[in-house]
């Protein structure tokens, strides 16, 4: 019921919270700078952000529900997770580069970890500040996406949901 409630409250929260961006977003931007130029580069990335929101609200809702189970354990591996996906597809579209090319990707093979890395490596020289927020919303997709799936596993602290007779009172 809580795990429930509280992933359906961050969506809805996280989807109000994307349109409001969406829609005021310069009057936002605004209380924050008035400097044109600044103001043109936020605005043009204001979509990308807007839209990572209800993505972002998720993760930092599943972070909630995995601090309050003790699942601290988990919540560290899962960034280290989040991080290595993103080098395995980078190491994945090196070889691919390599193989239908035949020239080494070079610098890239020796990028070093880092959450989203890779995505933001790739696109922010062709999207600039919205290429970022790409891949911190590439970030936040896959750690809401594994804590999900952590929780619906029903192991670790959250054994508990696997015999519905025992309440949360009983564990210890």
């Amino acid at each position: 019921m809580v795990v429930g409630l509280t992933v359906s409250g961050g969506a809805a929260m996280g989807t109000i919270t994307a349109a409001l961006l969406h829609l005021h977003g310069q009057a936002v931007l605004s209380l924050f700078t008035s400097d044109p130029a600044v103001l043109g580069l936020a605005l043009s990335a204001w979509p990308v952000v807007a839209l990572s929101q209800p993505l972002t609200t998720l993760a930092f809702s599943y972070d909630g529900l995995l601090f309050g189970a003790n699942d601290f354990r988990f919540c560290a591996l899962l960034m280290v997770i989040s991080a290595h996906c993103n080098d395995c597809l980078r190491w994945l579209l090196d070889l691919l580069c390599l193989a239908l090319t035949r020239r080494s990707p070079g610098h890239r093979l020796v990028m070093s970890s880092a959450p989203a890395a890779f995505i933001i490596w790739a696109l922010t020289p062709r999207m600039g500040l919205r290429g970022i927020w790409a891949g911190l919303a590439c970030l936040m997709t896959l750690r809401a996406l594994l804590a999900a799936i952590r929780i619906s596993s029903r192991s670790g602290p959250w054994s508990i949901y696997k015999d519905p007779s025992k309440g949360l009172s009983e564990r210890s």
